[in-house]
């Protein structure tokens, strides 16, 4: 594949924040790219627009040092970062424009070599950073269905969110489509506890909780601080200690598939302490960054390429997770657009998990390609 040319355009994400989309002409077709912007940020995150997205558009549709670049392999993408690195524009810009040249192939999972689906982690109740006003202090109570398809996973986790609506009684979503409630971290953890435990035996395969503390959020110098704890006792201080004990105690007795950035992100030494009979996943502990998470004793790690920057530097952490048992999350962010490419770099790279959310336009493209490419291609999903 030959790049003729390379356009770019601004455009609104789910949370109505300027973005960027580009679109690249090729011998062999076209194909366009844009990625989400977060909201809740690891320190160690690349900046997404270092001078702006009107200041990256004007740019791209005036560069033409791409034109003629070759993309035979993924190793080729070295090729356009090198070229366009000098420039420093930032890490949504760069993304965006790897995943416009992605898809110019027809199906770019196949073209990075996949030949296997992750399975779908979803995002069911939700609160910290990701809405204003009273919610959980925890801000992902994830869902996650080990079944024998990708279709079948997904069907149980939108069943599982059905029904927590109407338990919860509640309307309001967060700006990840994920449910809202008034009601306390550890009422809504009973509550999904008990649902999961009678969907499983309902469908025939474990449904397992997972929780995303955002810890960084929560950490206050001097330790977490929680303002709807529980029913009983609503505002709380946890120190360090008392934080990695309430978590352990989590994971044991709710049986939890997964905790992510259970403390703040430079905390090395605590995320050791946290029982790896879970997933104890690393994301703002991390950002996609292989220098950290090299020093990490984790058994999970999210995967955000606008995090780092460059589709080059995130296969990298890719191949290390692997060689050393780490489990890899594809992620979607919180302000997410119409592009699925965060799905066929899951596939494509044989990542254990897609993490996109449950519902909403921006998730359900991403899920609803994944249905696709199991549907008419890969009948297999990762071993765990």
């Amino acid at each position: 594949m030959i790049i003729k040319s390379v356009r770019a355009r601004k455009i609104l994400n789910s949370r109505g924040e300027d973005v960027i989309e580009v679109i690249v002409e090729s011998d062999i077709g076209s194909g366009k790219g844009s990625i989400g912007r977060g909201k809740s940020k690891g320190k160690y995150e690349v900046e997404e627009f270092v001078k702006g997205v009107d200041y990256a558009v004007d740019f791209l549709n005036r560069f033409e040092k791409l034109d003629g670049v070759k993309i035979e392999r993924f190793d080729d993408f070295e090729k356009v970062e090198d070229i366009l690195g000098k420039y420093n524009l930032g890490g949504n810009v760069v993304v965006s424009l790897e995943l416009g040249i992605l898809n110019c192939f027809k199906e770019p999972w196949k073209f990075l070599g996949g030949k296997k689906l992750p399975l779908p982690l979803g995002n069911c109740v939700g609160g910290g950073l990701h809405f204003k006003g009273k919610s959980t202090d925890i801000q992902e109570f994830l869902v996650f269905s080990k079944a024998d398809t990708f279709f079948d996973a997904n069907f149980a986790n939108k069943r599982i969110y059905t029904i927590i609506k109407i338990k919860l009684g509640s309307n309001k979503v967060n700006d990840e489509n994920a449910l809202v409630t008034n009601k306390s971290n550890l009422e809504v953890l009973e509550i999904l506890h008990d649902v999961c435990e009678s969907t499983s035996l309902e469908l025939g395969f474990d449904i397992k909780i997972g929780l995303d503390f955002a810890a960084n959020n929560l950490f206050h110098k001097i330790g977490y601080r929680y303002n709807n704890f529980s029913e009983k006792v609503k505002r709380k201080l946890l120190t360090r200690e008392q934080q990695i004990d309430f978590v352990n105690k989590l994971i044991k007795d709710y049986d939890l598939f997964c905790v992510e950035d259970p403390l703040e992100e430079n905390d090395f030494k605590g995320f050791e302490k946290i029982n790896k009979k879970c997933l104890v996943i690393g994301d703002d502990l991390i950002c996609t960054n292989l220098e950290r998470l090299k020093k990490a004793k984790i058994n999970g790690v999210i995967i955000k390429p606008n995090q780092i920057g460059s589709l080059i530097e995130c296969k990298k952490v890719v191949d290390y997770a692997k060689k050393n048992g780490i489990k890899c999350i594809m992620s979607h962010r919180s302000g997410e657009t119409m592009d699925y490419g965060i799905a066929d770099l899951a596939v494509g790279w044989e990542l254990e998990m897609i993490k996109c959310g449950i519902t909403g336009k921006e998730r359900n493209i991403k899920l609803e390609r994944l249905k696709e490419i199991e549907h008419k291609s890969i009948k297999k999903i990762i071993d765990f």
